[in-house]
């Protein structure tokens, strides 16, 4: 079973096996980064989830983006 995929891709042919692999996952609902610097942030919340869990118990709430106020600029 695949539950995340990470995929930095190089180079031409690295991208036309990147396009298959974030097909691949948007058809199996599985969770796919294509950037280090967004692997790094998805393995920072996983420890930031573990840790708060670790603490009390209770973990930790999820918000999404969409659900926080909005703001006029």
């Amino acid at each position: 079973e695949i539950a995340l995929i990470i995929n930095t891709p190089y180079g031409q042919g690295a991208r036309d096996d990147g396009y298959l692999l974030r097909t691949e996952a948007v058809r199996r609902s599985v969770t796919s980064v294509t950037a280090l610097s967004g692997a790094g942030a998805f393995v920072a919340a996983i420890e930031a989830v573990r840790d708060a869990e670790r603490a009390d118990g209770s973990g930790m709430d999820v918000i999404a983006l969409q659900d926080l106020p909005q703001y006029e600029v």
